[in-house]
């Protein structure tokens, strides 16, 4: 096959306005190598560019012959293919331009008077047809219906009259099988491109239905999430207004706590809370000692003799403390008992209030002697978390009676069971009835 000729094409084309210069560039070498003995040429085609108005358009065309092969002999049909300016999107205009010798087959059905060309590739032509494809076509359909034939000569007319009549009915019958086997070449070639065309169009139905489902699950999430951002932004909001009140609270409190003495506050105003504070003090502090005394002795920091010797009198002094605040913990559980119902609910709001174990109520700040604190504003509530303020012990300066009286004060009675202990120590008490916070750590 010979080579294009690429200088001749661009001259051609030169001067010719076209939408898409480089695909016909393309296309035409495509099909000069299809058939070679089409030469690039440029000419004017008079086409209808408004309704009854019909102008000369300067066009790129294919001028040359079309090789073809009919009873095993290789034939030449001189064509003329003009390229639209809008090419691809619009099809080629194709016409036999035979020789003074040719004449257009009388019958021809793919080929009218006028000698332009119409075959189902132009048709139907797309963008993805392509020059090429509609003159193999062609060359297919001229193999099995030739477009022209030879003119006869005169001498051959006068002696074609004579045998007209038996020749016509040869000729009938030869148009019939022509026109058979051509149909059934062209329903064979469209039964496989329909084939190709619906397995394309199964493959792009599969991939159409993957895309709306990805669409359909992209637009569930994208909902998903403008909830979810809403849900944030009024949490976001709610968090903002309860931050603004609890400041807004916070500094009308600062506002009328400013005379208060936070030591005086904190100080246990009744003498049996005092002692159960200073009993519960001593068992954590002993608690600590004995750990210091492990840690010296895994570090060989004493002997063992000096560490046991500690240890038993730590622990002595541990076990004592227990009681005392154990018997504090009765004494203090009673007199809430006989209180008046009033009393125990104030008591049992205190208890709540205070830290693990933590006894009932101290006294008043008025018997105490320390200043009524002003009554300020009550804060907002916060659900669960953090817990409303408001909800711990009653304001200093109301609530049950000061205490005044109760058990006797240690320090008097008879010495404890076995004779060990101080003069006046509570009775040692078992585990069972203590409170949590004095359960001992560790046995000995």
């Amino acid at each position: 096959m010979q080579a294009p000729n690429e200088a001749a094409l661009d001259r051609a084309m030169a001067g010719v306005q076209y939408a898409d210069a480089k695909r016909v560039r393309r296309d035409v070498l495509e099909a000069m190598r299809q058939a070679p003995y089409l030469i690039p040429k440029q000419d004017e085609l008079f086409q209808e560019v408004s309704p009854g108005d019909w102008q000369p358009c300067k066009l790129l065309s294919l001028e040359g012959v079309l090789a073809y092969s009919h009873s095993s002999s290789v034939y030449y049909c001189p064509i003329q293919m003009y390229v639209q300016t809008k090419h691809p999107r619009s099809k080629p205009t194709v016409y036999v331009r035979p020789t003074p010798d040719m004449m257009i087959e009388r019958g021809a059905e793919y080929v009218d008077k006028a000698g332009q060309i119409t075959i189902p590739s132009l048709t139907s032509y797309t963008e993805s047809t392509g020059l090429a494809a509609v003159l193999r076509e062609m060359a297919f359909i001229f193999a099995t219906a030739p477009p022209v034939r030879s003119r006869p000569s005169a001498a051959a007319m006068a002696g074609a009259g004579a045998a007209s009549g038996s020749r016509a009915e040869s000729q009938s019958r030869d148009a019939s099988a022509l026109r058979a086997r051509v149909t059934e070449a062209l329903k064979r070639d469209l039964g496989q491109w329909y084939d190709a065309l619906g397995e394309a169009l199964s493959k792009e139905e599969v991939v159409g239905a993957t895309l709306r489902e990805d669409k359909r699950a992209m637009a569930g999430k994208a909902e998903s999430g403008a909830a979810s951002l809403r849900k944030l932004e009024e949490h976001v909001k709610t968090v903002h207004e309860q931050t603004e009140q609890l400041d807004r609270w916070l500094a009308a409190s600062e506002a009328g706590m400013s005379d208060i003495d936070a030591e005086a506050a904190v100080t246990p105003a009744h003498r049996l809370h005092k002692q159960l504070l200073d009993a519960v003090v001593e068992v954590n502090t002993v608690d600590d000692v004995i750990d210091a005394l492990q840690a010296a002795l895994e570090n060989d920091a004493i002997s063992l003799d000096e560490f046991v010797k500690e240890v038993r009198a730590r622990s002595r002094s541990q076990f004592e403390a227990r009681c005392v605040a154990a018997a504090i913990h009765e004494a203090l559980a009673k007199e809430a008992a006989m209180r008046p119902a009033g009393h125990a609910a104030a008591a049992a709001g205190s208890s709540a209030a205070g830290s693990r174990g933590a006894p009932p109520p101290y006294e008043t700040r008025a018997s105490a002697g320390y200043p009524s604190a002003p009554a300020g504003p009550a804060p907002p509530a916060y659900g669960s978390a953090p817990p409303a303020y408001g909800s711990g012990p009653p304001p200093y300066g109301s609530g049950p009676p000061p205490y005044g009286s109760g058990p006797p004060p240690y320090g008097s009675g008879p010495a404890g069971p076995g004779g060990s202990g101080p003069q006046g120590a509570p009775p040692p008490y078992s585990s069972a009835g203590v409170p949590s916070y004095l359960t001992p750590g560790r046995a000995y």
